[in-house]
């Protein structure tokens, strides 16, 4: 039989409908994403923050780094990390974040720049701009069960 009207959603109002399912902060304790929504082809893709392995910017996009793969995220670095919980993520660059738990160690080369090195061996450099705030919050969160046995070398 046709289609019955309307018992169709687009693209666009599916992910406005898993938008609106996200936690908005009103006047409670402020919210973050616990999942991203991202086209891929013709079906949005749903990536749960705890398998995000790491971003990296991409113009006005994230690619969005995951044990599985890969993929890109409409929506900016920056606006992205307001979205998401600072005590599982920690900016290295101004294109790069990372996932605190993905994190194996900290390397410091003869030049004096560091690397942040992944469990799954992907190498990230860290700018100096955000090397203040990120040893900072390696050791503000150093008993946590994300951070523990990291080492920094």
């Amino acid at each position: 039989g046709a289609p019955i009207p309307g018992s169709a959603l687009s693209l666009a109002q599916t992910e406005a409908a898993l938008e609106a399912a996200e936690p908005t902060p009103d006047s409670h304790p402020r919210r973050y994403l616990d999942h991203l929504v991202i086209h891929v082809a013709r079906k949005l893709l749903i990536v749960p923050v705890a398998d995000i392995l790491w971003l990296e910017a991409a113009r006005s996009y994230v690619r969005v780094h995951t044990a599985s793969g890969s993929w890109l995220h409409r929506e900016s670095i920056s606006r992205l990390e307001k979205r998401l919980d600072p005590e599982f993520f920690v900016r290295l660059h101004r294109r790069v974040m990372v996932h605190v738990a993905s994190l194996l160690e900290v390397e410091l080369a003869t030049d004096g720049s560091y690397t942040a090195v992944l469990k799954r061996g992907q190498r990230l450099r860290i700018g100096r701009t955000y090397l203040g705030a990120f040893r900072q919050r390696l050791g503000r969160q150093g008993t946590s069960s994300a951070v523990r046995g990291l080492r920094l070398d």
